[in-house]
């Protein structure tokens, strides 16, 4: 369940601050506003955390009770 969220959340960040920005245009990137700060948090949690794709792999295995050698 927490690879689940975390996998969720990391894609949900990256989405609503990339539509920030492209609504925000040059202003979404000053360092003056918190977004930026935002953009840069989500993408080192998800590079930290590891990838979303990895992380939904770990989720379907045990779902399905598959083992890494099963499902790759």
């Amino acid at each position: 369940m927490i690879k689940d969220a975390k996998a969720r959340a990391g894609q949900a960040v990256t989405k609503v601050t990339q539509k920030c920005i492209e609504l925000l245009g040059p202003l979404g990137y000053s360092r003056k506003n918190l977004l930026e700060k935002w953009m840069r948090d989500g993408k080192i949690n998800d590079i930290f955390e590891g990838t979303g794709q990895i992380n939904t792999l770990i989720v379907a295995r045990r779902l399905l009770g598959f083992s890494s050698r099963q499902l790759k």
